[in-house]
């Protein structure tokens, strides 16, 4: 084998790793978000994976793989949003409604990965398939921030208005 096919092979290789990470990095993604929607008994689909201008993917709202991107700080980083809609005068187009942003961080870590959502610093371990505790720990905490963040004083909400997009950051 030549230098040049030497190289040519740990191009081929290294991209092929490359995208295995992020395939695999993407099916985590989704069982998260799966498994966050029966921890909250929300309708299914109600987490969307979205592009960086805050759009549905794709008509499967589950679709990971095409809104991924690869950060310099090394992890794998998907757009989410959930929409809240306050139906409670029957659902309609003009009912208010707001879509919660969220980023979720997936590393690959070794046999696993962990996870974190953008703006805070606690991580998560959990397997990288089925129901666990630390699942339950990492679905508790996302719980929590989204509770939290209308908690705080100083929001205000326009009757009969639509309420715009809402990052949950830390």
């Amino acid at each position: 084998m030549s230098k040049f096919d030497e190289i040519r092979q740990a191009y081929v290789d290294a991209r092929k790793s490359f995208f295995a990470q992020r395939d695999a990095s993407a099916e985590f993604a989704r069982s998260l978000v799966e498994g966050m929607e029966r921890y909250l008994e929300s309708p299914p689909y109600m987490i969307r994976f979205q592009t960086s201008t805050r759009q549905a993917a794709a008509a499967t709202a589950h679709d990971a793989k095409d809104v991924v991107a690869y950060g310099t700080d090394g992890l794998w980083h998907f757009g989410l949003g959930m929409e809240l809609v306050d139906n409670q005068d029957g659902f309609n187009k003009s009912a208010a409604r707001q879509n919660l942003a969220f980023e979720l961080l997936v590393k690959p870590d070794g046999a696993g990965f962990s996870v974190g959502l953008k703006g805070w610093d606690d991580r998560f371990a959990p397997p990288a398939t089925g129901d666990s505790p630390e699942r339950t720990r990492f679905y508790d905490f996302w719980f929590r921030l989204i509770i939290d963040s209308y908690l705080q004083p100083g929001h205000r909400f326009f009757e009969g208005m639509a309420d715009s997009d809402r990052a949950v950051r830390g």
